[in-house]
């Protein structure tokens, strides 16, 4: 590795095998960082999910894999739990998508 200070978290490239992570050289990206495929700058890197993810694979919004607590899952982005608000009849959110059901079909 190639360093700009002493400790872990100051390096500024990785040996083969290693990606590199918020400064450090990781065999693995952490939970809610996803691997960038694009090599910017030479090396091979691990950048944090959008905010709203909990994990994710790839940049923005609309690659998430996985939700914080209390959002679901929907087409690759997190949304509040109530995305059942529009139904009339009874509803209720699985897997992420919107499923009316009629009360006698149950």
């Amino acid at each position: 590795a190639t360093c700009a200070g002493a400790g872990a978290d100051g390096c500024i490239n990785c040996t083969e095998g290693y990606f590199m992570e918020d400064g450090r050289c990781v065999q693995s990206c952490s939970i809610s960082y996803y691997f960038d495929h694009s090599s910017e700058n030479g090396y091979k890197s691990c950048k944090k999910c959008d905010t709203s993810c909990l994990t994710c694979n790839g940049p923005g919004f609309k690659n998430c894999t996985s939700c914080p607590s209390g959002y679901l899952l929907d087409l690759g982005m997190c949304q509040m739990g109530a995305i059942c608000k529009d139904a009339t009849e009874e509803s209720w959110a699985e897997g992420g998508f919107c499923m009316l059901v009629k009360k006698n079909n149950l």
